[in-house]
C-alpha cells in the first residue's frame, strides 16, 4: 500500500504550529526521504493545510465562536478577510512562477526562504502595547501581503505574520490570536485549489486525499492538544 499520503498527512499535523514553514520541510522530505518529485511533495503539502486548518477549527471552536459573535467594531472579522483577500493575488501569482519554474528552483528556493525564517525569528521577537481593534485596513492589507509570500516553501507563514504584527506594535495574545485567525481562509483556500484546481488529487485518487486529509487533521488535533498543555505549565 502506498503510504506517502499519510506520511505526509502526519508531517504537516506535526510541523503546521511551529514557525519551521511545514510546506518546506515536506517538500524536503518528499524529495529527500522518499525520492520524488519536491513540486509534487510541495503541492501535495499545500493541499494538506486543509487537514490542519480543520483541526484548528475543531480545537478552538469555542474560542472562535465567542471572537466572532462577540466582535465588537468587526474587528476581527476585518481581521479574518481583509489579509486573505491582499494575500489571495501574491500568494497566485508567486505559486504560478514557483510550479513553472521547476523542481530545481523549488529546492534552491526552499533552501534559501528557510534561511530568511530563521533570521525572521531571530531578529523580531518583540511585541508592543497595540490591541487588534488599533490596526487600520492599510495594516492589514500590509500584513495579508507578506502572508501571500508564504506560499513560498520555507518561509514559515506563522512567523511571517507574527513579525509583520509585532512590526506594527500588536500586543503578544492579539498577534498570535489574529495569527491564528488569519491562517484559516488562507491555508483552507490554498488547499482546496491543490485539491479541485489541479491534477494533483483527481477524482481518481479520493481515497488516497482522504488519506491525507484524515491523517493531517487527526495529527493536527492531537498536536494543538500537547503544545497547548505544554504552553499552560510552562506559564503556570
Amino acid at each position: 500500500m502506498d503510504i506517502q499520503y499519510i506520511l505526509i498527512g502526519i508531517l504537516q499535523g506535526l510541523l503546521e504550529w511551529l514557525p519551521v514553514s511545514s510546506s518546506g520541510q515536506i517538500a524536503i522530505f518528499y524529495s529527500r526521504i522518499l525520492g520524488l518529485d519536491p513540486l509534487e511533495g510541495y503541492r501535495i503539502g499545500l493541499a494538506a493545510h486543509i487537514g490542519t486548518a480543520l483541526s484548528a477549527i475543531v480545537y478552538f471552536r469555542g474560542e472562535l465562536k465567542s471572537i466572532l459573535t462577540r466582535d465588537k467594531g468587526n474587528t476581527w472579522l476585518r481581521v479574518l478577510t481583509i489579509p486573505s483577500l491582499s494575500a489571495a493575488p501574491v500568494g497566485y501569482i508567486i505559486y504560478l512562477y514557483i510550479v513553472g519554474w521547476g523542481a530545481p528552483f523549488l529546492e534552491l528556493l526552499t533552501g534559501i526562504a528557510l534561511i530568511i525564517t530563521g533570521l525572521i525569528l531571530y531578529i523580531f521577537g518583540r511585541y508592543g502595547f497595540r490591541v487588534a481593534e488599533d490596526l487600520r485596513i492599510k495594516e492589514l492589507v500590509f500584513v495579508g501581503l507578506i502572508e501571500g509570500l508564504t506560499i513560498i516553501p520555507g518561509l514559515s507563514r506563522s512567523a511571517l505574520t507574527i513579525a509583520a504584527l509585532s512590526i506594527l506594535g500588536l500586543n503578544s495574545e492579539d498577534t498570535i490570536r489574529a495569527s491564528f485567525i488569519m491562517a484559516i481562509p488562507v491555508t483552507v483556500s490554498a488547499g482546496l485549489f491543490q485539491l479541485v484546481g489541479s491534477d494533483i488529487v483527481s477524482m481518481n485518487e479520493f481515497y488516497e486525499a482522504s488519506k491525507l486529509l484524515i491523517s493531517s487533521f487527526l495529527t493536527g488535533l492531537a498536536t494543538i492538544g500537547l503544545i497547548t498543555s505544554i504552553a499552560k505549565k510552562f506559564r503556570s
